[in-house]
């Protein structure tokens, strides 16, 4: 995920006046001298601050490996077009609805039908030909897949899908010691997530 850090989403240093006329971003991060992270800035106050604008929200911080899901998730809880790296106190970057666009144009095949689904699991339990029988069995087909470990033990699975509908999918998986950790879908399991995933179809062009 570091490659899709928006390197245009510019801090803004404590007690130095921001030149900044417009943003694109609803919120910046605020650091002192030392890089580190004090809160997020509205755009209406990035300009003239004070104390009582610093949002302290811990929503807005994510590590560097979180899911681009669970980003799209953060942002629509906190109506944010943002979200913030923040390791040990230290800023590092951010990851903006306009990174996350394309990291769904390069990683993932997307229709107004498909679904993602994000699972977790021993990596010893893991079987790529066996998830597939599940899925085919089904009716359905995954059209992507990508894997991370996420420790010695835990590999995390990314999975695209033909069709949206996954809940005998989902039930089977987890009765084979699969943990769902995101679904993200257009008829809205996670309703709050709709609206982001239209928009995200609009960008790109499907």
């Amino acid at each position: 995920m570091n490659e899709y850090i928006d390197a245009e989403v510019k801090p803004i240093l404590e007690n130095i006046p921001s030149t900044l006329e417009a943003t694109i971003y609803s919120h910046l991060p605020l650091v002192n001298g030392a890089g580190e992270w004090l809160g997020a800035l509205e755009q209406d106050f990035m300009a003239n601050y004070s104390k009582e604008d610093i949002i302290l929200e811990p929503l807005f911080i994510v590590p560097s490996h979180v899911h681009p899901l669970t980003c799209l998730q953060r942002m629509t809880e906190l109506g944010a077009n943002v979200v913030f790296i923040v390791d040990k106190g230290v800023y590092l970057g951010a990851y903006s609805y306009q990174s996350l666009i394309h990291y769904f144009q390069d990683h993932m095949s997307l229709s107004l039908d498909s679904a993602i689904l994000v699972l977790e699991i021993s990596s010893y339990q893991f079987s790529l030909a066996e998830l597939a029988r599940v899925v085919e069995s089904e009716g359905n087909k995954i059209l992507t897949f990508h894997s991370r470990y996420l420790n010695l033990n835990i590999i995390e699975l990314t999975l695209s899908f033909q069709y949206n509908d996954l809940k005998r999918i989902i039930g089977i998986l987890e009765n084979k010691g699969y943990q769902v950790t995101n679904y993200f879908n257009e008829t809205g399991v996670y309703d709050y997530l709709k609206t982001r995933y239209e928009n995200l179809l609009t960008y790109l062009n499907v």
